[in-house]
C-alpha cells in the first residue's frame, strides 16, 4: 500500500491511498470511494512512484508475482520490465532512480527502465530505503538495504 500525492495521477485532485491486490491496483479517496482502478498482470507485491518519462509528473510503478515491473501513466502501462523472480520491493531513490528486490535475493537499481546494477545475496532483502539527501557529503544518492540476516548495506554508486 502506498499513499499517492495528489499530482501523481491525472484528473484526480485529491490524495489517494493506492492498494495493490489480485491483478488489480485501486485508489481510494478519504471517503473510501474508488477513484482509480487499473489491471496488473498478476498479484501486486510492491508499489512506488517515479518520474519515468521526465515530464514532471510521477508515474505509478508496480512489481508483481509474474516477475514484472510495470510503469503506469494513468491507467495505461507504458513500460514493462521482465525480471527473473517475483518483485517484492520497489523503492524510489530519486525522480528517475528505482531500487528493487526479488524473491530470490537479487536486488539492484533501475534508471528510467535501464538497469544500472544488480547484486545477489543469500539472504532476502526485507527493507529498502532510498535517500535523496547527500548522506556522506559527496553529492551521491544512497540506497539503504536491510537483509533478513540483520545485515544493513548502504550503496552509493547509483549511476
Amino acid at each position: 500500500m502506498i499513499c499517492c500525492p495528489k499530482e501523481s495521477l491525472p484528473d484526480i485532485n485529491e490524495p489517494l491511498v493506492i492498494v495493490g491486490g489480485n491483478c488489480l491496483i485501486t485508489g481510494f479517496d478519504i471517503d473510501g470511494e474508488d477513484r482509480y482502478w487499473t489491471m496488473s498482470g498478476d498479484n501486486v507485491q510492491s508499489l512506488s512512484f517515479l518520474d519515468y518519462d521526465q515530464d514532471g509528473v510521477d508515474e505509478l510503478v508496480a512489481g508483481s508475482d509474474d516477475f514484472q515491473i510495470r510503469v503506469f501513466k494513468g491507467e495505461e502501462i507504458v513500460k514493462e520490465i521482465q525480471e527473473k523472480q517475483k518483485v517484492i520491493i520497489l523503492e524510489r531513490i530519486s525522480e528517475q532512480l528505482l531500487g528493487y528486490s526479488l524473491s530470490n535475493g537479487a536486488y539492484g537499481v533501475y534508471n528510467m527502465g535501464k538497469r544500472l546494477w544488480k547484486s545477489r545475496s543469500k539472504d532476502l532483502v526485507t527493507a529498502m530505503c532510498g535517500a535523496n539527501e547527500d548522506v556522506f557529503g559527496d553529492k551521491q544518492k544512497v540506497l539503504v538495504i536491510g537483509f533478513e540476516s540483520g545485515q544493513i548495506e548502504v550503496r552509493k554508486h547509483l549511476g
